[in-house]
């Protein structure tokens, strides 16, 4: 087994255990969701609402309408990622 393929079988196995549901439409896809550290404002008076995440899976699973500008989706507890 090469060490793309070795890459593969380990992001499958981490979107198995730990990947989150995610609905678009009618269609379903599992993703890794990782926060990206917001800048933080002196003036924010909602710390919080201003996190960044970035929602990764697999190209195969993941409809291509998904990755639009403008298309968002919701996961299984009803959070929507615009």
């Amino acid at each position: 087994m090469g060490t793309d393929e070795d890459h593969l079988v380990g992001f499958e196995e981490l979107l198995n255990v730990t990947g989150r549901v995610f609905e678009f439409g009618t269609e379903h896809f599992r993703g890794l969701v990782r926060r990206m550290n917001p800048e933080n404002e002196a003036f924010d008076l909602t710390p919080g609402d201003d996190d960044r995440v970035i929602v990764s899976g697999l190209k195969s699973d993941v409809p291509a309408e998904v990755v639009k500008i403008g298309a968002s989706f919701t996961d299984s507890e009803d959070l929507s990622y615009p």
